[in-house]
């Protein structure tokens, strides 16, 4: 289970930014980028999805969304952790 606690971590924090960094280069090639984060046991945890503006209709500027358990968007409480929004780090 993902907590703030176990976001804030910089090892967590380091997967996420590089996860985000595949996501992206994948997004310039394609539109839409998809990266996997895992723990430490090699499980994937969480979701990257890079967008890029014009992909989809409900996101039409583009963005990054990150999915955890079940498909459930946990993007505010990743943004939360790192203390800023994923679409401007990119």
């Amino acid at each position: 289970m993902l907590t703030q606690t176990s976001l804030k971590h910089p090892v967590m924090q380091d997967r996420i930014l590089s996860g985000l960094i595949e996501a992206q280069t994948k997004a310039e090639n394609a539109g839409h980028g998809r990266a996997y984060v895992a723990n430490s046991k090699g499980n994937n945890i969480m979701r990257v999805d890079v967008f890029k503006p014009g992909q989809v209709d409900w996101l039409p500027k583009g963005g990054v969304i990150v999915y955890g358990e079940s498909s459930r968007t946990i993007t505010n409480m990743v943004e939360s952790a790192l203390g800023s929004k994923l679409s401007d780090l990119i």
